[in-house]
C-alpha cells in the first residue's frame, strides 16, 4: 500500500484497469479477474466512460458488487471541451454503470491539446462540475493528468 498524496489514504501500488477488463470474454471472466486481484490484494481499480463503449464499467461494476468498500475507485470523464453538464452526465452514468453512490477518484481524461485545459476551467467547464460533485458528496478526490507540459496546463493544475 501507498499514501494517496497528502490525503491520508492508502491505495495499493498496483491496480487494475478497466481498459483490459472490459476486453475479457464475458461477464463472468471480468469478475474472476476483479475478484483474483482483490485476493491478491489490488485495491486501486481504474477505469474511463469511454473504455470500450462503457463495457469496462458495467463489467468492473457488476464484479465489484459486495467488494465496493475495499477498493478505492476511480473513473475518469472524457468532456474535451464540452461544458460541465456534460461532465454530469458522464458522471451519472459512470456511477450506474459501477453500481456505486460514489468516486473515490473522479479524473480528466486526455488533456492533450493546448486549449483542453482553458475548455474545462471556463465557466460552466468540467471544472465546476467536478467540483459540484465533491461538495454533493459524489467524489472524494479529483484530478487530471495533462499530458503535456504547457504554460497553459501548469496554470490549470494550480487553478484547480
Amino acid at each position: 500500500m501507498r499514501p494517496f498524496g497528502k490525503s491520508g489514504v492508502s491505495v495499493s501500488a498496483l491496480g487494475l484497469g478497466g481498459h483490459h477488463l472490459g476486453a475479457a470474454a464475458d461477464q463472468k471472466t471480468a469478475t474472476e479477474i476483479v475478484h483474483q486481484a482483490i485476493d491478491g490484494g489490488v485495491a486501486f481499480f481504474d477505469n474511463c466512460w469511454e473504455y470500450n463503449r462503457g463495457q469496462s464499467e458495467v463489467w468492473m461494476g457488476a464484479a465489484l458488487k459486495g467488494y465496493r468498500d475495499k477498493v478505492f475507485l476511480m473513473t475518469k470523464v472524457c468532456t474535451h471541451g464540452r461544458e460541465g453538464r456534460m461532465a454530469t452526465q458522464m458522471l451519472e452514468e459512470s456511477l450506474r454503470r459501477l453500481q456505486t453512490d460514489h468516486l473515490d477518484l473522479w479524473q480528466i481524461h486526455g488533456v492533450s491539446f493546448e486549449n483542453d485545459p482553458d475548455l474545462f476551467i471556463r465557466p460552466n467547464g468540467a471544472a465546476e462540475a467536478m467540483l459540484k460533485a465533491k461538495k454533493e458528496g459524489k467524489v472524494r478526490f479529483l484530478g487530471y493528468r495533462p499530458q503535456t507540459s504547457s504554460a497553459s496546463s501548469e496554470d490549470a493544475e494550480r487553478r484547480l
